[in-house]
């Protein structure tokens, strides 16, 4: 789009020059269509779209060029009084920062009037710009102190990255440790830091995706990492703070990605790539891939369209994703050469750069296939649901959609819930709507959560122990939960925790019938209740218990094998 708009945006200021007031490059798209649609066959088939778009170009592009020409002319008055022969670079980017000139025009100009442009100062005035922009989008990612540490990675072997597959690993080299402004370091507790791995399970940002989170570790070490990033020598940053211990390079340790924010992201990730689908379905083949963002808790796609969707095409969009989703239809992924990729039909992303060999993620057995270098889910059916909360325009000719997925899609209608409480008497009907329509997802999302928990599950002294958060928050739905998971496991020991409210936590211990003698689960539970900061107990097959620490509910959780493994003696 960029090129185009600077080739339309030159034309019109050629016609301007000529007397045209109003837009005229549109009316030549039938001519165009004429003498090349027999080589262009799509020509004809979106002429429509292609003049509504070369329209609302030029008439967002007539509005700004009056007051851009005065500005312009307003300059070169005042080089002829200084008696200056180039336009000041500052002043050429200020009439593209604020009016929409691209250099093009403003070099015409310049060269009309027998003057020059100063276009190293222009480039100079833009990358300050492009600075200012990074800055405020992400201020941990400091020019200045990344290019700092990667002068001190010269020479070091890139990061291996294992994280499509692994999301724990042992026995990994710290290669080097930096403090916030770039200087190599050893870092104590408290300290922010940014290392560099000789292998990583975590996902660096890009694409849309964001870093992965989660922890290293050894002996006496604990450091919590925030976010990951990539640089363009390969080597991996794990923006960090050390909780415990001391950081240095040398170290051997271990790295654990936060398992269930990846596992969002990814239900996310692969959304974007249906929506993608069944937006070019439901709106047509113009529509691409202009931008997205893919989080633990949303979704966002930005895409080339001209107008608002209806309701109605909305619903088309969800019914369609959910439909797929519905098919649980496997996820793959493999590199291959580009040239392969692009004959399959692979979307790619406009504007990115691409080697050699591209890594292509298929749905199905071809349903959706797109250049991409992100995690996904392996089968669509783990995305569970899918429900679009936006859709809005962002700019000339570019829509933003943005959604949520599996339990996004309950804390959406749980959000919508509370807004309708608050409304009062008349919307009573429409809240026992949405508490139907919650539980009826909250039994389906519980039940997909299931089989993901016993495929989880870890031994000790021979007995199986299955550990983790559960999707529900009231004590039934999780004693339900617990319950189902007891009977598909056979014999083994289940332990589930929720986040009941800010200062609540629900527990629910379970045992099989074969193991009630060797296990106790009231004990059991009473054990892990203390540790988020609570009470509680019950029989020795099922228990129930609270806590007033939802923050420690993980700690809680992790510690249940090793307390099975005290019972089992």
């Amino acid at each position: 789009g960029y090129v185009m708009r600077r080739i339309l945006r030159r034309a019109v200021r050629f016609g301007r020059s000529l007397g045209m007031t109003q837009p005229f490059i549109y009316n030549v798209v039938p001519a165009v269509v004429a003498v090349m649609g027999n080589a262009y066959p799509e020509l004809e088939a979106d002429m429509a779209n292609i003049q509504d778009e070369i329209r609302r170009e030029e008439e967002r592009f007539f509005r700004t060029l009056e007051e851009g020409m005065k500005r312009l002319d307003d300059v070169l008055r005042n080089m002829r009084q200084d008696g200056r022969a180039a336009i000041d670079g500052h002043e050429a980017f200020v009439l593209y920062d604020t009016y929409g000139f691209p250099l093009d025009i403003v070099r015409d100009v310049a060269r009309e009037h027998g003057f020059t442009v100063d276009e190293v100062g222009y480039q100079n005035a833009m990358a300050e710009q492009k600075a200012r922009a990074r800055a405020a989008r992400d201020v941990t990612y400091v020019a200045e102190s990344v290019a700092k540490i990667a002068g001190h990675l010269d020479g070091l072997l890139p990061t291996t990255f294992v994280g499509y597959t692994e999301l724990q690993v042992n026995e990994l080299k710290v290669l080097a440790v930096f403090d916030e402004e770039g200087n190599l370091t050893g870092a104590g507790t408290g300290s922010h830091v940014v290392l560099v791995l000789s292998q990583t399970p975590f996902y660096a940002e890009g694409g849309g995706q964001v870093g992965d989170t989660g922890v290293i570790t050894a002996p006496g070490l604990l450091v919590r990492v925030e976010d990951c990033k990539k640089l363009p020598s390969g080597h991996f940053l794990h923006f960090a703070m050390v909780e415990k211990g001391f950081l240095e390079a040398g170290q051997v340790v271990a790295a654990e990605v936060d398992a269930d924010r990846r596992r969002e992201i990814e239900k996310n990730h692969t959304a974007t790539h249906l929506a993608h689908k069944a937006l070019r379905a439901v709106l047509g083949t113009h529509v691409h891939q202009a931008g997205s963002l893919v989080a633990p808790e949303r979704l966002r796609f930005d895409f080339t369209h001209t107008g608002p969707l209806s309701p109605d095409e909305i619903a088309a969009v969800e019914q369609i994703v959910n439909s797929e989703i519905g098919s649980s239809e496997d996820v793959t992924w493999r590199e291959m050469p580009i040239d392969e990729a692009k004959a399959l039909g692979a979307m790619a992303l406009f504007g990115e750069k691409y080697g050699d060999v591209v890594r292509m993620v298929q749905v199905g057995d071809g349903w959706s296939r797109e250049l991409c270098g992100g995690t996904h889910v392996a089968n669509v059916s783990q995305i569970q649901f899918f429900k679009v909360v936006s859709e809005s325009g962002i700019g000339g000719g570019v829509r933003r959609l943005e959604g949520v997925t599996g339990a996004g899609v309950i804390r959406h209608y749980e959000e919508g819930q509370e807004k309708q409480a608050q409304a009062g008497e008349q919307l009573r009907g429409r809240i026992k709507e949405l508490e139907k329509e919650l539980e009826q997802l909250r039994s389906k999302l519980a039940a997909g959560e299931v089989e993901g928990l016993i495929a989880k599950a870890r031994e000790v002294g021979g007995v199986r122990v299955v550990a983790g958060t559960a999707p529900v928050a009231t004590m039934d739905d999780l004693r339900n939960m617990t319950d189902s998971i007891r009977t598909k496991l056979g014999s083994g020991v289940v332990v589930l925790g929720a986040v009941a409210g800010a200062d609540k936590v629900n527990l629910v211990a379970a045992v099989t019938p074969d193991l009630v003698k060797k296990v106790h689960a009231g004990n059991l539970i009473k054990q892990v209740a203390i540790i988020c900061g609570g009470g509680g107990g019950g029989r020795p097959d099922m228990a129930t218990a609270g806590g007033k620490d939802p923050a420690k509910l993980g700690e809680a959780l992790q510690a249940v094998v090793g307390l099975v493994g005290s019972q089992l003696g």
